[in-house]
């Protein structure tokens, strides 16, 4: 294919790792070496190596046959030896992602898909986000990872490229976690845990089956001092899941999720003050005093989040089966700034949809074809205002009031054929269709009015094609394009003529970024207890949406004309004889502007962002490491972890000033694990940057006051038990 050719001379070309240039006939190499050392073509491939997924397809398919990037998280790694209430804990081992964590609960974590979602300011962008079916992600594009209740959850699917266009409003990928389901006798289980700067969990989870009916009910209660000052959060959230089989043919699914978070911000630093204390909080001058910013403002959110979702799961025959998918939930959030004016932003949210899905199973002269097609009505309508913060308090008067809406009206349809016992071809198209309207409550209409609509729409399809060269290596290669269009936070501002914010004029002018990924990769098992990912790609994209001007908290944004993406995803996964296991990914992505272009001022200037900038918040190169030892005699284990990320800029310029620097933190866990009658116990100790190395864990892109970054602590430490009783 043309686009297989091209990403084969970039590899050749471009790719380099200190100095050493990444062989494009590499994939051949890896079909050469597999196909040799398996004596038996009829071996399979151990199943924990190559987990069922679903995201991809849409239907249940061996992950090791599906023409995309895709891995999964299993409970083990989710939860074993794990704090359980960030994704940073997991998602670390998964090439092409980037989940930077703040230490900031007010801003969510920074999660990042090949580039995509590194600007965020705060939540996930670029990213959908799906739990149990329901989606977690607004129909803006804007989502929350921190919703996903951890501690019940059984696994979690990652899908990158081409593919992740089919689930509408988000060019970088589909982020799918899965709650674990009640089985057998009624079961209770006791988390706790405790560590470095006043942290404390506890989760109380209940479990079970009674005839057709299982039933799952999860409660979890978190709080920190946090590492910097001015940081203290506290969590509260309940998930619940009950699925009732009907009969062999139907499936009913409830699931409800409760959070409640207040959680102080320290905003970032600038970089005197981060070489001066990187615990202190943010907004005032290095020799920090008695009040900075943030503390006088009471820089902080507080957040309030409710949602329930009813999946009915139908097999009609063995050829025709649908789904249908409602829910709606509330969020509340209020959010102090560290500003006058405007510095408190009070939003009250409903959302809210309904998702069918049809999948049709037939033959056409011999070779199995999979048809899904399906429609997507998602709503979010949110009451959205603004006062001053007086001291920490709001004003009594809003500033800003608006009724804001928006919703999708996406249908799509996707398609696998089998062509003969080697090759498989998936393709979908998706027409995205994103409407917004906003009604402004203090001025209703006149010229000064904030009311307006704007509406995107884009047709995405992609296509992929597998060779199953032999049982034990898959070649792929899929394109496809995507679509983003701006969220109600890129929305809220806008410029004035001379290029300053306009605090009380939103932007209905920004275009939807729209992009083209090309990807060639392999799924290989060089043996029978290890497998290799590879994966290229490449992905130009036109209107990026990035900050024009960041102006005391308050950011309007533009678009830029081109950027571009270029690398590589690799991952390597062992099982070893004595209890040893191994894993490795690396990743490589050169993300650069491809086209110059002028952000309309900056401190008061217009500059040029050159041809060739790096864009802000993604390293080059990352490499995580793990090595895993258990003894099962005594149900002890342990495991050795190192994470690796280069230097990365905070700003559109790449100033000198403006770098996070490269870093290598190392982790080390143990455990043991008990099983007494129905009992089951474990305890766990875990060290976190052992060496207590100094390192930026998040920058925040582009900000006004320089205090781009936000640092990682130094060496900490966690303790935990679980206890479980099975009656």
């Amino acid at each position: 294919m043309q686009y297989a050719g091209h990403l084969l001379k970039f590899a050749k070309n471009n790719i380099t790792i200190n100095s050493i240039k990444i062989i494009p006939l590499a994939i051949l190499s890896i079909y050469s070496f597999a196909n040799n050392s398996w004596a038996d073509d009829n071996a399979a491939p151990g199943l924990n190596l190559s987990p069922v997924v679903v995201t991809a397809t849409r239907t249940e398919q061996n992950s090791f046959d599906v023409p995309a990037s895709i891995d999964v998280v299993d409970s083990a790694q989710i939860h074993d030896q794990q704090l359980q209430t960030n994704l940073s804990e997991s998602l670390a081992r998964v090439p092409g992602i980037t989940v930077a964590n703040r230490q900031n609960y007010a801003q969510d974590l920074q999660i990042s898909s090949r580039g995509f979602g590194a600007r965020a300011p705060f939540g996930v962008k670029g990213i959908r986000i799906i739990v149990d079916d329901i989606p977690a992600t607004m129909p803006d594009g804007q989502g929350q990872g921190a919703t996903i209740s951890l501690g019940s959850t059984d696994h979690i699917e990652i899908l990158r490229g081409p593919f992740s266009a089919l689930y509408g409003n988000g060019a970088g990928g589909v982020l799918q976690a899965f709650t674990e389901s009640g089985k057998g006798k009624p079961a209770i289980t006791n988390n706790f845990s405790a560590g470095s700067y006043g942290t404390t969990r506890e989760e109380v989870k209940v479990s079970g089956s009674v005839g057709a009916v299982s039933y799952l009910v999860d409660s979890s209660w978190f709080s920190t001092d946090g590492y910097r000052v001015h940081s203290k959060t506290d969590r509260n959230q309940v998930n619940a899941k009950i699925v009732w089989e009907v009969d062999d043919t139907t499936k009913l699914k409830l699931s409800a999720n409760s959070y409640y978070q207040k959680a102080e911000d320290p905003l970032g630093l600038t970089l005197g003050q981060l070489a001066y204390n990187p615990k202190m909080a943010g907004g005032s001058s290095v020799n920090q005093g008695s009040s900075p910013a943030s503390v006088s403002f009471n820089s902080s959110k507080t957040i309030s989040y409710n949602q329930a979702g009813l999946v009915l799961d139908k097999d009609i025959n063995e050829n025709n089966s649908f789904k249908i998918i409602t829910y709606y939930g509330t969020r509340k959030v209020e959010q102090l700034q560290s500003f006058q004016p405007l510095g408190v932003v009070d939003l009250d949210r409903d959302f809210g949809g309904v998702n069918l899905r049809y999948n049709y199973l037939t033959k056409i002269a011999d070779q199995q074809l999979k048809i899904t097609g399906g429609l997507d009505y998602d709503k979010s309508s949110e009451l959205r205002r603004s006062f001053n913060n007086n001291n920490g308090s709001p004003s009594a008067t809003a500033l800003r009031s608006e009724d804001d809406a928006v919703y999708n009206f996406d249908p799509y349809v996707q398609a696998n054929l089998q062509l003969g016992s080697k090759w498989e071809v998936t393709g979908g198209l998706r027409y995205n269709n994103v409407n917004f309207n906003i009604q402004d409550n203090l001025t209703p209409s006149g010229s000064g009015s904030n009311s307006g609509s704007v509406s995107y729409s884009k047709t995405t399809p992609s296509m992929g094609v597998i060779f199953h060269a032999t049982p034990s290596v898959n070649i792929y290669a899929n394109a496809g394009q995507g679509f983003e269009t701006p969220t109600f936070a890129e929305i809220a501002y806008s410029l004035n003529s001379n290029g300053s914010v306009n605090t009380s004029k939103s932007s209905l002018t920004l275009k939807p970024a729209e992009s083209t990924t090309y990807e060639i990769g392999t799924k290989a098992f060089l043996t029978e207890n290890t497998r290799l990912n590879v994966a290229l790609f490449t992905t130009q994209v036109t209107n990026e949406i990035a900050a024009a001007n960041n102006s005391s908290g308050k950011v309007a944004y533009q678009n830029i004309p081109e950027t571009e993406r270029n690398g590589i995803e690799m991952s390597l996964d062992s099982i070893w004889n004595n209890g040893f296991k191994t894993y490795l990914a690396y990743t490589y992505i050169d993300a650069t502007v491809s086209k110059s272009y002028t952000k309309k001022i900056s401190n008061g200037a217009p500059i040029t962002i050159n041809s060739g900038n790096q864009i802000p918040g993604i390293s080059k190169n990352s490499l995580y490491g793990e090595v895993q030892w258990s003894y099962e005699p005594i149900g002890f284990s342990t495991a050795l972890e190192a994470n690796w990320r280069d230097k990365y800029y905070a700003t559109d310029s790449n100033g000198a000033n403006e770098i996070a620097k490269s870093f290598v933190a190392a982790n080390i866990r143990a455990g043991f694990n008990q099983k007494i009658n129905n009992w089951g116990v474990s305890e766990f100790v875990r060290v976190n940057n052992i060496f207590d190395r100094n390192y930026v864990g998040s920058v925040i892109v582009n900000e006004s006051n320089s205090r781009f970054f936000e640092p990682a602590p130094g060496r900490n430490w966690l303790l935990g038990i679980n206890a479980s009783y099975q009656f």
